[in-house]
């Protein structure tokens, strides 16, 4: 359950046509995908769920349905779209109880109980038919292969059987090859009781043309008699198809019998073990097939055991394999699946798994206990391998027998001095049987023979025995490269001259503070990795020069070396940067690459680097690591593949003798050989998992076309490579394409299983992912998936062509709007001299006729005519009425073009004033009230219509009414306005005067703004007239 396991109590396992297992438990379903484990419960809130947690049995009806066997009746599940399709048995689809037996007389409350033991499935097979058998604590079901009910066996119980008793009516069921039949082993009770109070095991052979059971004792078939004397389920089981594997009734021997040959054959079991004074083999639980006709024996109560079938078509043989494994566990199955991984189900232990690529890691510990120290270095010598330990002295170990020799430097009264040479950083072979070791406390020889060491006696620098001696490089021209530990630079020692050279860390000498890795060229220049910086070292032999070289990936970034190095075949050096990653350089051309999560690697620190044939191998604080040139890819190992640990301490070591491989942990070193690290050539199937659109998870993603919104343009999409020998080493790449081009290139995102595609343009995309085992090719296997992000309106062409439609629409618009203002121009033109005619241009001739008679009469009052004056101040009197006539109407047409004067406030002022003029000037009085007036505005032509209706009204009032008071009343009622105008004049009948010039003038001035005028009036009633009329 710590790995995601619904329930330690595993019941069965099987493998789809995916490749996915499926793990029943006794709580809930579980999927396993290599890489992580999705559980199924049953939830009653829910249509698509199990019909209960507890699960008996799982069958592959075909590759992608599985037959769910629970508690609570059957389950299909499809295992590609996760659709379940339950089914509970009633009573009535049973066709139960029949007639005439004594079920029908039960309460209601016992039917339901005997109801639901018929949906208890325990037992669940196929037939080579493709029907399914369900072996229930009630009955026998028969289901046809469209799952329909062919077949109904029951035994009989009373009401106390249902409460008292455990009922178990189906014990086994055993499909025969080529639609023989079924084998039934049932729970029947003998015949002086119809109940179960007694009851035998028997075994019965059922037709389901026939739709009978006939007990195989009665079948006169001798060579299924020996199911007479099996009396458990567990004594007989079907295997490889048509073989019935089976145990002696004294359980000392194994029996096989071809159902298609008739041939047997039969072993014993080699080893007899003696319990209660009995020979008696262990308990059979299970025999599992494994492949290539291997069987595994699971015992009730301990581990498990071999079988092996051999069948060359003319003889057939068993033979048994009498070793013991894992008898720690009980296992209920053994299951084998396509990678050739073995899963053992137990009971309480979950589920196990014995994996292929379990390489035969081996293990010794020097040290025990929690202080343990780190082992940098390792050297073969002979039989021996001398290990370094950074905190315990130098270990010994005799690769014959194993035995382990420890040294500690142990100096009498200096306890200090012996914790820093007990730090031993490194072993170089001087000569014969003495080695220098390189210590925190400076260079030391040990003599391996006499198990004894001391300071080194050729005559060399007082430096070397007080200082860290990080590293020892042996180059092709026997000098021996150290670093100088406290940031003092580099020593160089003369094996033939026995000379040394101290170089040290400023400038115009080593640039850096100490080197920590060395290695050697195909030039014999010499490449350095150095202390807290990222950047190497190079020295050339011939200019005999250090330079620094720094890669162009890591120029400006805080980086620092791990310590390790190498240089492969093709002459790239390969080296270990943190935070980084791995960096592979080619001095010649100076390119740069840069290998990290995002190209596969299990990222950790790395302390060791080495290449085997054409691999790269890591060795880093989170395990192992291959990186495979030829596939670009890596490949890795940790607890999961047989490592003892995974956190690592020091560099490889080789040993040519054995292709053996030693690596250091926490005290003690781990061997391997890299010839056996095989990478499965099973294919490797990629399955999308799950797609989430805007955080939000698609049901149904495997509909065929997937329309994405454009305002929820963010998919993420889940995947897996089903990989169930070690899902977390796969590496994973995608393509996208838009259209119907191959527009995308592959991009390789390492062990990540999601993409987050947002943002995308609007149109048709497909998305390739395909998957690629550590270490191995990119598999055939592709996942595809559609889907089109939905152009929206704004982006479509109907917008475009409705933009371009609304664009000539606007210019066509402020085009005619352009006319129609200079028509209004026009028109007001027009208007405006068509009233300087009317109303000035005939005053005006007036006003100059009348002045040329003035003129006559002035020169005839000049020539002495009587009476000549009088007629004379009358037409000067005449021209001055005129010229003011002209200027009130010159002044009134100017007022009502002036847009100053539209607002209503202050169309009311010069209403009222010019009825006070005029009706005044008539002896009239005017009584005026503003019950309610907003200022609105009112267009330069409604503003003319009322003032010339108003104008009118008051006219006729003055010329015809003989009025002595009139009232003007403006009011507002709602959004409407009104203007009252009423006389108490001699009123008129307006019926005779319909087509009079002033009235009809009046009302199509009203109606030319949709007004409303109402007059009424009467002889001797006056005049009323009302003008409605709302603001534009």
């Amino acid at each position: 359950m710590a790995d995601g396991l619904s329930s330690n109590m595993v019941t069965d396992v099987v493998q789809d046509g995916d490749g996915y297992l499926w793990i029943a438990t006794d709580d809930g379903l579980n999927r396993f995908d290599g890489t992580e484990i999705r559980t199924f419960y049953a939830n009653p809130d829910h249509s698509n769920t199990l019909p209960d947690n507890y699960i008996h049995r799982l069958i592959l009806l075909d590759s992608f349905h599985l037959a769910i066997a629970t508690n609570r009746g059957l389950s299909i599940l499809n295992t590609r779209d996760l659709k379940f399709h339950n089914f509970y048995f009633t009573l009535d689809d049973l066709h139960l109880p029949e007639l005439d037996q004594p079920e029908v007389s039960m309460q209601n409350e016992e039917k339901k109980l005997w109801e639901a033991y018929h949906n208890v499935i325990l037992n669940m097979e196929k037939d080579a038919s493709g029907n399914l058998w369900l072996g229930t604590r009630a009955s026998l079901i028969c289901l046809s292969n469209q799952l329909h009910l062919v077949y109904v066996s029951y035994r009989h119980v009373r009401p106390y059987d249902l409460y008292g008793r455990r009922l178990n009516y189906v014990w086994k069921i055993i499909p025969l090859s080529v639609k023989q039949g079924t084998l039934v082993l049932l729970n029947l009770p003998f015949a002086s009781d119809p109940y179960t109070t007694q009851a035998h095991r028997t075994w019965f052979l059922c037709h389901t043309g026939m739709k009978q059971m006939i007990p195989v004792s009665k079948l006169h078939t001798p060579d299924l008699d020996f199911l007479n004397q099996l009396h458990y389920n567990n004594l007989c089981f079907r295997v490889y198809g048509h073989y019935l594997l089976f145990a002696s009734s004294m359980h000392d021997s194994l029996y096989v019998w071809d159902e298609l040959t008739k041939h047997k054959a039969a072993c014993r079991f080699l080893q007899i073990r003696v319990w209660n004074s009995n020979r008696l083999i262990p308990l059979i639980e299970q025999i599992s097939e494994i492949g290539n006709g291997w069987l595994a024996l699971a015992y009730q109560n301990e581990g498990f055991s071999l079988i092996k079938i051999r069948d060359t078509g003319d003889s057939l043989s068993l033979v048994f394999y009498p070793k013991i494994y894992f008898p720690q566990y009980t296992f209920r199955k053994i299951f084998s699946d396509r990678e050739g991984n073995l899963w053992f189900t137990t009971e309480t232990d979950g589920l196990l798994r014995v994996s292929p690529d379990k390489q035969n890691f081996e293990s010794f510990w020097l040290e025990k206990g929690s202080q343990r120290h780190d082992v940098l270095s390792m050297y073969r010598y002979k039989n021996n391998l001398l290990i370094s330990n950074y905190g315990s002295g130098l270990y010994n170990l005799d690769l014959s027998g194993k035995e382990l020799t420890h040294f500690l430097f142990s100096y009498p009264h200096s306890r200090l001095l012996n914790q820093l040479l007990n730090m031993v950083w490194n072993i170089r072979h001087e000569r014969g049987d003495t080695f220098w070791l390189g210590t925190q406390m400076g260079l030391m020889w040990y003599d391996i023979k006499n198990n004894h060491a001391g300071r080194i006696l050729q005559n060399h620098p007082g430096l070397l025995d007080s200082v860290p001696i990080t590293t020892q490089f042996t180059d092709s021209k026997d000098l021996v490269w150290m670093g100088m530990g406290l940031g003092h630079g580099l020593c160089i020692y003369d094996i033939k001259q026995q000379k040394f050279q101290l170089i040290p860390n400023h400038a115009g000498s080593y640039p850096y503070r100490y080197p920590t890795g060395i290695v050697e060229d195909e030039n014999s220049d010499i490449w350095l990795v150095n202390d807290d910086v990222g950047s190497l070292v190079h020295w050339t032999r011939k200019t005999r020069q250090f330079q620094i070289v720094t890669p162009e990936v890591l120029k400006g970034k805080i980086t620092a070396a791990t310590g390790t190095i190498c240089v492969d075949h093709q002459h790239n050096i390969w080296y270990a940067v943190d935070p980084v990653g791995l960096i592979q350089y080619n001095p010649k051309n100076q390119q740069t690459k840069i290998y990290g999560p995002g190209q596969g690697l299990n990222f950790g620190s790395i302390r060791g680097i080495m290449q085997y044939e054409q691999n790269i191998w890591l060795a880093t604080t989170k395990g192992i690591s291959c990186y495979h040139p030829n596939h670009h890819t890596f490949s890795y190992y940790t607890e999961l593949n047989g490592l003892p640990v995974s956190y690592f301490t020091g560099n490889f070591y080789v040993d040519s003798t054995t292709h053996l491989v030693y690596v250091g942990t926490l005290g003690g070193i781990i061997s391997f050989n890299p010839d056996r690290m095989t990478v499965s050539s099973y294919p490797l199937p990629v399955r999308i998992t799950g797609i989430y659109i805007k955080n939000k998870i698609m049901d149904d993603f495997k509909a065929e076309n997937i329309r994405i919104p454009y305002h929820d343009n963010d998919i993420s999409v889940f995947f897996t490579g089903i990989n169930l020998t070690n899902g977390k080493s796969n590496i994973y790449a995608y393509r996208l394409d838009e259209g119907n081009n191959r527009t995308g290139s592959w991009i390789n995102i390492g062990h990540q299983r999601q993409i987050r595609l947002a943002n995308l343009a609007p149109g048709n995309y497909h998305l390739y992912i395909k998957a690629a085992r550590g270490g191995g090719e990119w598999g055939p296997d592709i996942e595809h998936l559609d889907f089109m992000v939905v152009t929206p309106f704004t982006h479509s062409f109907w917008f475009y062509l409705l933009l371009v439609c609304c664009g000539f629409g606007i210019i066509y618009g402020w085009y005619r709007y352009r006319i129609l203002q200079l028509v209004k121009l026009e028109y007001m033109r027009t208007q405006i001299s068509h009233d300087l005619h009317d109303e000035i241009g005939s005053h005006l001739t007036t006003i100059g006729l009348t002045a040329l008679l003035a003129q006559e009469k002035l020169q005839q009052n000049l020539a002495g005519q009587t009476g000549v004056t009088v007629q004379l101040n009358d037409l000067l009197k005449r021209i001055v009425e005129d010229s003011r006539h002209v200027s009130d109407t010159m002044r009134e047409i100017v007022w009502t073009i002036n847009p100053r004067n539209d607002s209503f406030t202050q169309v009311l002022p010069f209403l009222i004033r010019y009825a006070s003029q005029v009706l005044e000037y008539s002896n009239i009085q005017v009584h005026a009230m503003i019950l309610d007036a907003d200022g609105f505005k009112m267009t330069m032509y409604e503003k003319r219509d009322l003032v010339l209706i108003f104008k009118e009204a008051i006219h006729n009032i003055v010329k015809h009414a003989e009025a002595t008071s009139v009232q003007i009343v403006f009011e507002k009622k709602q959004n409407m306005f009104s203007l009252t105008i009423a006389d108490n004049g001699k009123g008129f009948n307006p019926d005779n005067y319909l087509w009079s010039n002033g009235l009809y003038n009046m009302k199509t001035r009203a109606m030319r703004h949709n007004w409303l005028l109402d007059i009424s009036a009467g002889a001797e009633k006056g005049t009323h007239l009302i003008l409605y009329f709302k603001p534009a």
